[in-house]
């Protein structure tokens, strides 16, 4: 397999578009990430594609502080993804880790892991579900509405909980304020009430493409839970998407919470591809690269 690095991230998108608007859903972090250097330049992002017989294998982009982004197209041998693992080394040994199917981002760590020293952890496994059409089910009675700055109160506290149980992280209070208060200026968030108009639950739409968008953040209050306020995020915010004019809207699910992902299937969500996230420890030994 031949690497090859873009020098313009428009060379690098017009080459990958027509794979982009076939499956938009399966590329949208790459869509999305490729976007935003079309409008900023970031001096170690860095984007490519690797090819076999002229045919493409795989699209990667890596974006900082992001991980290393990569959709394969087929299986890759053990000597190709060596060959793809010393070449990103090359280009930044200290990637933070990597977001691609489940059996690319476990070779690939062990690979990347052999030449750079680096231990590697599985951080998350995910699935990645889509939803094109609502199915009919049970709500509670509730209202859907934007979030206003006001709201802010406990908006923050949700956000820290939802990033320490869905990404396992624990996000600064000043940053989630802050990245709040811009979802809340762009109407990305929305929020569910119940009867007595009390919040209960919230998501948010994101990352609008050609055709879709993604929704995220959906999170339901502790003491709420099992209510039927999750189904009801999942359901207003597809109807809000569709009635917005886009074909579908998709989600990041994590594996590991079977009772989120049923939720989202009677909605009408369903998985078009799983998806993991593996991370490198921050040390790496300082030798030569010719050792590699």
């Amino acid at each position: 397999m031949d690497i090859k690095f873009y020098h313009s991230i428009f060379d690098w998108m017009k080459t990958c578009q027509k794979y982009f608007d076939q499956d938009e859903p399966l590329f949208q972090l790459l869509i999305t990430n490729g976007s935003y250097l079309m409008e900023h330049h970031e001096e170690k992002a860095f984007f490519g594609i690797g090819t076999s017989h002229l045919n493409i294998q795989i699209i990667f982009m890596y974006r900082p502080p992001y991980n290393l982004v990569v959709h394969p197209f087929k299986d890759i041998c053990e000597n190709d993804m060596m060959m793809f693992a010393k070449s990103i080394f090359s280009k930044e040994p200290q990637i933070p880790g990597i977001n691609a199917p489940e059996m690319f981002a476990k070779s690939f760590s062990e690979c990347f892991s052999h030449i750079s020293r680096r231990n590697y952890t599985p951080h998350l496994q995910m699935d990645i579900m889509v939803i094109k059409s609502l199915k009919p089910v049970i709500l509670p009675i509730v209202t859907c509405r934007l979030a206003q700055q006001s709201d802010l109160s406990f908006m923050n506290q949700w956000t820290i909980e939802f990033s320490e149980e869905a990404l396992h992280e624990t996000p600064d209070l000043s940053t989630v304020n802050e990245k709040n208060l811009e979802r809340i200026a762009k109407k990305q968030c929305y929020l569910i009430l119940d009867e007595q108009n009390n919040p209960r639950a919230m998501g948010l739409l994101t990352r609008p493409m050609k055709k879709g968008i993604a929704m995220t953040l959906v999170y339901t209050e502790k003491k709420s839970r099992g209510l039927g306020f999750g189904i009801a995020v999942a359901h207003y915010l597809s109807k809000i998407a569709f009635e917005m004019g886009y074909h579908y809207v998709s989600l990041y699910v994590d594996k590991s919470n079977p009772i989120s992902n049923r939720v989202y299937r009677k909605v009408g969500f369903n998985v078009i591809m799983d998806q993991s996230d593996y991370r490198f420890s921050w040390f790496y030994w300082q030798f030569n690269h010719s050792d590699v």
